[in-house]
């Protein structure tokens, strides 16, 4: 009878334990930091990649095939347009031939294309690269819904190698690309440092922009398919659903679901499921 007076007890205890756990449960607080929606402007920015190319930027083509023979002019030497860059061999058997001339085509600085001594050159493969270094284009394209928010004379950024340029939009066309359908568009910039063509760079630019929209700090709004935000009501939260537009510099467009008064959860959403108690904390 002791035995099972004891066994008892011990159940007891435990009964009452845990249903003391699972009153602290239910009375804590899951500590978060707010913010509310706010209005003002937000510009739509994207990034597209493309290559730098000199003003001009041509390549040099033979139009009568022969063999390569002798550069007359040094590995990035400043040409003139109407120089005879490099000299080709015609071959014909019972023959013979003055070496072919290649001019410029414009001015600017030589790149040549590596051949052997010797080896045929027909007229479709290009000789050489000129190129000026003065100022530099880069050729981009967008869809149509983005193009027609760009206009020339707009003031973008041109980024190589973490070096940040002003350039300009210049040629935007006025009919979309018919292989890509595409509208395409040069950015024009002048360096303060050497670049050389073909290099790697990032243009960033403002596309669209709206005005006075609602909007919320992008970490707010969680989701993909179904977005929401959590909401504080008498001290729990809410899951609020959402329809979102556009999304730039840490920011969200709210289209629907919220307004300016509303308490949003900013900080702490990360554990935070529907009816859960919250304390709001400051800062952070």
């Amino acid at each position: 009878m002791k035995k099972y007076t004891v066994l008892l007890l011990f159940l007891l205890n435990i009964s009452c334990k845990k249903v003391k756990e699972i009153k602290n449960k239910e009375e804590a607080k899951i500590p978060v930091t707010v913010i509310n929606p706010v209005r003002g402007d937000m510009d739509l920015k994207i990034t597209l990649s493309g290559k730098v190319e000199g003003i001009p930027d041509v390549l040099v083509y033979t139009r009568v095939p022969g063999y390569y023979y002798k550069k007359l002019k040094k590995e990035g030497e400043f040409v003139k347009k109407g120089e005879v860059i490099l000299l080709l061999e015609r071959r014909e058997f019972g023959l013979k031939f003055e070496p072919v001339k290649i001019e410029a085509p414009v001015s600017g600085r030589i790149s040549y294309f590596k051949y052997d001594i010797g080896e045929f050159i027909p007229p479709n493969k290009p000789l050489a690269r000129i190129f000026g270094d003065k100022k530099y284009k880069i050729k981009l394209s967008l869809p149509s819904d983005y193009a027609k928010h760009i206009k020339k004379g707009k003031v973008v950024k041109v980024i190589i190698d973490s070096l940040i340029y002003k350039g300009v939009i210049n040629d935007v066309s006025y009919a979309s690309d018919p292989f890509t359908g595409n509208f395409n568009f040069e950015v024009i910039f002048k360096p303060s440092t050497k670049i050389l063509p073909g290099t790697p760079c990032e243009v960033r630019l403002s596309v669209l922009r709206k005005k006075n929209i609602l909007k919320l700090p992008a970490r707010c709004v969680l989701g993909t398919a179904k977005r929401f935000v959590f909401v504080v009501k008498n001290g729990v939260a809410r899951r609020v659903p959402v329809i979102t537009g556009i999304e730039s510099d840490g920011y969200i467009e709210i289209i629907k679901g919220l307004n300016e008064n509303d308490t949003v959860v900013f900080k702490g959403t990360e554990v935070l499921k529907e009816g859960d108690k919250v304390e709001i904390i400051k800062g952070g």
